[in-house]
């Protein structure tokens, strides 16, 4: 759960709404450090294969997201990844995702 601007926010809730666009193959979504609501969300999307990245494709999720989603629940920002950090029993590693996310900053916990 991701907590902005005082709402809750839980990023299953996001990450089924993203999975259901028909060019996204996954969705990670995390909080990540804003100076002004403490964390906003963000996703990680893994296009459909034959889909890469791009910023029209970035804009159209952010449109599908707005459309299905209330404001608040939107993610603020988006990155793509092609392939997913998986540990090797085949679960996803979202630490290694926060971690690229937050390695900018001097605390890991806002």
């Amino acid at each position: 759960m991701i907590i902005t601007s005082g709402i809750t926010v839980y990023s299953q809730e996001t990450g089924d709404v993203l999975i259901t666009h028909k060019k996204v193959a996954d969705s990670t979504i995390i909080g990540v450090p804003d100076p002004d609501f403490v964390k906003v969300v963000k996703t990680n999307l893994q296009p459909l294969v034959g889909n890469g990245p791009s910023e029209a494709l970035a804009q159209e999720f952010m449109k599908f997201c707005t459309e299905n989603l209330s404001k608040i629940k939107c993610p603020n920002n988006l990155d793509f990844f092609l392939e997913r950090p998986l540990q090797p029993a085949g679960k996803l590693y979202k630490r290694l995702i926060r971690d690229r996310c937050w390695s900018k900053r001097h605390r890991r916990i806002v």
